[in-house]
């Protein structure tokens, strides 16, 4: 259909997202600051420096394809200490299936994420030509990202389609001490391993975060609850598991005084003669805490 004008009242302000097919046969965007207006602070990258549009109408060679939301989300990033400043285009209702089928995102409907601009880093990422299993800058995949926004801003129709759960979704659960989603994330195949950040951490790549942890096991000891970390040693973590240059899981234990976590890793099968530069984790325990060693001698 052609875009109506005037536009219907009941989509409110509206902004035109034209899609252009390059000679490369690629698609391209607008920029971000395209479909948004000056926000109350200025216009800059963050969430206050921008307002969208009540609704984004998606077209292609003058024809109205899709209108879709556009809303700012700041995701946490999953492997750096940094916070990310994302426009994200999500779809609300197809006009012309046919035509929308062409598109990069014609596999993805109402509900779903397709598009981000990254406003910090200046870049943006189709859903459909960047890859399902290459992180965007945040370090999340697309399915991380899609929870995040469905959450913060629930939409009209839940999605029908998405992709597979990922690494990063699992280390999300576990910092947010959500059993039930560990636990379903582990039964749906997720690899709980020590995995480091996947492909495509463009933040990363660009020099410009400092990185943190990125072991599900490490973090499940540091702020989760005994039981994720007995679900990702169950599922494969490995209880004495040890990344170049990281701690043995019973000496994160040890020193982050989790007692409980302790006790866990070593039913599991912790070895707690097992040495990280100088000292054994019951050495260590020894050392910090005579409770804690009592825990790691029991199972001497």
């Amino acid at each position: 259909m052609r875009v109506p004008t005037p536009t219907p009242s009941e989509w409110g302000k509206t902004r035109r997202l034209v899609l252009e097919r390059l000679d490369t046969s690629e698609w391209c965007c607008p920029d971000w600051y395209d479909l948004v207006e000056r926000g109350p602070h200025g216009f800059d990258h963050s969430s206050g420096g921008s307002v969208p549009p009540d609704t984004v109408v998606v077209v292609v060679a003058d024809e109205a394809v899709a209108l879709a939301d556009a809303l700012n989300v700041e995701p946490e990033n999953l492997y750096a200490w940094d916070r990310e400043y994302y426009l994200v285009l999500r779809v609300r209702e197809v006009l012309d299936a046919e035509l929308w089928r062409t598109l990069p995102w014609g596999e993805w409907g109402p509900g779903n994420v397709v598009h981000v601009w990254d406003k910090f880093h200046g870049f943006d990422c189709f859903r459909g030509q960047f890859p399902a299993r290459r992180s965007l800058s945040h370090g999340g995949e697309w399915l991380h990202l899609e929870r995040l926004v469905n959450r913060d801003y629930p939409p009209a129709r839940l999605p029908e389609r998405s992709d597979p759960p990922s690494p990063s979704d699992l280390l999300a659960a576990v910092r947010e001490n959500d059993l039930a989603r560990v636990e379903a994330l582990l039964s749906q195949g997720v690899d709980p391993r020590d995995l480091g950040p996947p492909d495509g951490v463009r933040c990363l790549e660009l020099g410009v975060s400092v990185a943190r942890s990125s072991s599900p096991l490490w973090e499940s000891i540091e702020s989760a609850s005994p039981a994720v970390t007995e679900a990702l040693v169950r599922a494969g973590a490995g209880a004495n598991a040890q990344s170049a240059g990281a701690l043995p899981p019973l000496h994160v234990a040890v020193i982050a005084r989790r007692p409980e976590h302790a006790r866990v890793l070593l039913a599991l099968g912790a070895d707690p003669y097992a040495r990280h530069g100088e000292k054994s984790a019951l050495e260590l325990a020894e050392a910090i805490d005579p409770g804690l060693a009592a825990i790691v001698r029991e199972r001497c």
